[in-house]
């Protein structure tokens, strides 16, 4: 159990940096433009996962994937 959550942790830590390494605006992040970056967003890219969909792909790189998802994590909140 104590693994499982070290695991888990050093996951979201390593998302979390991914996130601010790439630099994308967290507005990017709001897939339904609500003015936040949410559950509905998160949603939104993990139901477009291997795809292509522009509104998922945040990044731009024709793929729906961990990146998008670490986008999405990383600017969780409210849009400046």
């Amino acid at each position: 159990m104590i693994m499982k959550k070290v695991i888990t942790f050093l996951i979201l830590s390593l998302t979390l940096a991914i996130a601010d390494q790439i630099n994308v605006s967290s507005a990017g992040s709001d897939t339904n433009g609500d003015g936040s970056v949410d559950g509905t967003d998160l949603a939104t890219v993990l139901g477009f996962w291997g795809g292509n969909d522009p509104v998922a792909d945040i990044n731009g790189d024709d793929l729906v994937d961990g990146t998008d998802l670490s986008l999405i994590l990383g600017a969780w909140g409210l849009c400046p």
